[in-house]
This record gives structure tokens, C-alpha cells and sequence, in this order.
């Protein structure tokens, strides 16, 4: 299915929360009215490192916000994941049910084509987990409480 889609892959922001968020704030609201699904891609197990990928179905692309958050709630990419969550919830958007780890075991490093191959692949493997959407058409929003 992704085979011909459009990759939107900016390696500047991998690691940094600021350009991370905006990436993921901008795919979200270009797509407002697109059919979107948003993929949990963890990047780094150990340090609980992910970034998301924003799936637009009406589009044709696939956009990697980088990774700058983290899991663990600590530092600059702990806020931003708080920021990346509040943000979600405050549009309606439940955290993505997907979660894919395209990192192998021990690996410090990875080549920008063979992680976005691993990540098509898995996309590929996990297509009945995908819930496209379309962001306009949500009626509620959550409330924020522990921000």
C-alpha cells in the first residue's frame, strides 16, 4: 500500500523536541481534512525515544516527525512529549494505537533508508492496525488534567 507514497523526512529534526513538535503540529493541521492515521515510532529502546509517523491516506504520504520525545518524561524531549500529547487531546486525537519499533536491538545507529524501509515494512505488516480518521470530522476533545 505505502510503496508509492510520498516520504516527508526532515533528518534535522531527529533529536530535536522544537523542530519534532512543529513537524507533527504542521502534518496534523495540513491534513485536517485528509484521511490521517498517526504511528508511535520508537527510535531508541533504551531511552524510550520515539517520534511519530503521520500516515495521510488522501495524500499519499508519510511523514516522520523525528524523534524528539521521550517516554520517560525526562528533559527538553519529556515536555515535548507532554506538549505532543496535550496537543493531540486538545484536537481530539487519541494517542496512536500503534506502536512500532523499526530500531533493532543494541543498534546505535541506522542508515536513513534502511529505517524508513523497516518502517514501511512494519506499516506493511501491520496495515489491519491502522485507523484512519479524518481530524475535522472529530466531535469531542479530551480534557487536559495533568499537564
Amino acid at each position: 500500500m505505502f510503496e508509492d507514497f510520498t516520504w516527508e523526512w526532515n533528518e534535522e529534526s531527529w533529536g530535536i523536541t522544537h523542530k519534532s513538535l512543529l513537524n507533527l503540529r504542521s502534518s496534523i493541521l495540513d491534513g485536517w481534512q485528509d484521511e490521517i492515521d498517526i504511528v508511535s515510532v520508537c527510535s531508541d529502546k533504551e531511552r524510550e525515544i520515539l517520534g511519530y509517523a503521520i500516515i495521510n491516506k488522501t495524500r499519499e504520504t508519510i511523514t516522520y516527525t523525528g524523534d524528539g520525545f521521550r517516554t520517560d518524561f525526562k528533559g527538553e524531549g519529556g515536555a515535548g512529549y507532554k506538549t505532543a500529547h496535550a496537543f493531540l487531546s486538545i484536537l481530539g486525537i487519541k494517542r496512536s494505537r500503534l506502536e512500532i519499533f523499526p530500531v533493532i536491538e543494541d543498534e546505535t545507529y541506522i542508515e536513513t533508508d534502511i529505517f524508513k524501509q523497516r518502517l514501511q515494512n512494519m506499516l506493511e505488516d501491520n496495515l489491519e492496525d491502522l485507523s484512519f480518521f479524518i481530524p475535522r470530522e472529530i466531535k469531542t476533545v479530551e480534557y487536559l488534567r495533568d499537564i
